[in-house]
């Protein structure tokens, strides 16, 4: 990964989990923080091409609240 995404995941991650920058691990910042750049291009494709059916932040909100759930049952 380059270095300008590498920092940008990293950037991503420190905003999602309140921490500084300098605290998020490689690790994070490759895995967590990539996904967050996949689902952010994506969503700025589909806002920049086909804005009438891109999710809205209600959307959002709700795809990402049944995420969680269905990670969390047992």
């Amino acid at each position: 990964m380059s270095h300008a995404k590498r920092e940008g995941s990293r950037g991503l991650v420190s905003l999602l989990m309140d921490a500084p920058e300098e605290a998020v691990s490689d690790e994070a910042a490759s895995t967590l923080g990539r996904c967050c750049m996949a689902l952010m291009s994506d969503l700025i494709s589909q806002w920049t091409f086909d804005p009438t059916t891109a999710p809205d932040g209600k959307a959002l909100t709700e795809g990402l609240r049944q995420t969680v759930e269905a990670a969390t049952r047992k």
